[in-house]
């Protein structure tokens, strides 16, 4: 998909530089990137997704996502879409990538104090045992199908 295209898919984007580029696919890890990627500078409490924008570029990144106050260098000579939040561009973004994978799954979220464990253990063995594929995600980060 053309760079042109995505920038529609998240609200406020600024393009600088050749729209035309082909996206494959997305990431906010400079150590991820694959030839083709878009690469989304994040600013985190530890570190500042910007400064890696290079050696996303070096890897293979076609195009950058940043803040507007990181985007007047070019960082690192590849188009940039400027956008005013980009983790909320992450999420727009990786959405019309792959398609929007959301549409066409069943999703439940379960929160509160105590027992989300536990509830969401017990649902998905119902489900699985109505034959259903399900997922699981929690603080630990697992995933059960």
């Amino acid at each position: 998909m053309q760079l042109q295209q995505l920038s529609a898919s998240t609200s406020g984007a600024q393009l600088e530089g050749d729209g035309t580029v082909e996206v494959h696919g997305i990431t906010h890890d400079s150590r991820n990137v694959k030839p083709g990627d878009l690469f989304v500078c994040l600013v985190g409490a530890a570190f500042d997704g910007h400064r890696f924008a290079g050696d996303a570029v070096a890897h293979g990144a076609v195009a950058l996502v940043a803040l507007a106050d990181h985007a007047g260098s070019r960082l690192g000579g590849v188009p940039v879409l400027i956008v005013p939040d980009t983790r909320e561009a992450l999420s727009d973004l990786a959405a019309t990538i792959y398609d929007h994978p959301s549409r066409s799954m069943r999703l439940a979220g379960v929160t509160g104090t105590n027992g989300k464990t536990t509830t969401t253990a017990l649902t998905a063995s119902i489900l699985r045992s109505a034959g259903l594929q399900t997922g699981t995600i929690g603080t630990r980060a697992s995933c059960a199908m």
